[in-house]
């Protein structure tokens, strides 16, 4: 499942280090410009102080750094396509329900 951007998202919180993406998004903004994170790779941030403090596991991050990325769009707008009211549910099953349940 996923846009072509989702998947190359993904592969980018997967396989790569901070900073080691020239890609840019809207209105030209590169990903990951904080030069505080560059080189980090998921491993870092898996190991990061505040992850191991909240007890995340390797997906609940991987999940996290997804949702940072321009595949935000995939993940929240499924979740804004309701029917009914009482109570509100999904129009469609969910393309990514692990990650959801993750973040």
């Amino acid at each position: 499942n996923g846009t072509p951007d989702d998947i190359e998202c993904l592969e980018y919180v997967l396989f790569k280090a901070c900073g080691q993406s020239d890609k840019t998004f809207q209105n030209g903004w590169l990903r990951d410009d904080d030069p505080r994170r560059k080189g980090l790779t998921i491993v870092d941030f898996v190991a990061h102080p505040r992850s191991v403090e909240a007890k995340l596991s390797e997906a609940h991050v991987i999940a996290e750094r997804v949702y940072t990325t321009a595949a935000f769009r995939s993940l929240n707008n499924p979740l804004r396509d309701l029917v009914g009211s009482d109570p509100p549910r999904l129009r469609k099953p969910h393309p990514f329900p692990v990650t959801i349940a993750f973040l």
